[in-house]
């Protein structure tokens, strides 16, 4: 999903898939819970579209390599 917002600082968003949510989790061991928050008044969230307790995945390039690349926020209220 396109972000809405064009500039090179912006992050590209989308809700993660829910096999993208268990890759993640199982590739790092984790829980939702040990995800980062995104609070859910935050404008990426409303371009996005989603609820709380959503998986967000933003896709940025990085400034050194030049590849995308990934993370993830949960929703939280």
């Amino acid at each position: 999903m396109n972000s809405g917002i064009k500039h090179s600082l912006v992050p590209e968003v989308a809700i993660a898939t829910d096999k993208e949510v268990s890759e993640l989790l199982e590739k790092y061991g984790i829980k939702l819970e040990n995800l980062p928050e995104i609070k859910s008044d935050e404008a990426q969230v409303a371009i996005a579209n989603a609820a709380v307790d959503m998986v967000l995945k933003f896709t940025r390039k990085s400034a050194i390599t030049g590849k995308d690349e990934l993370f993830y926020r949960i929703v939280v209220d």
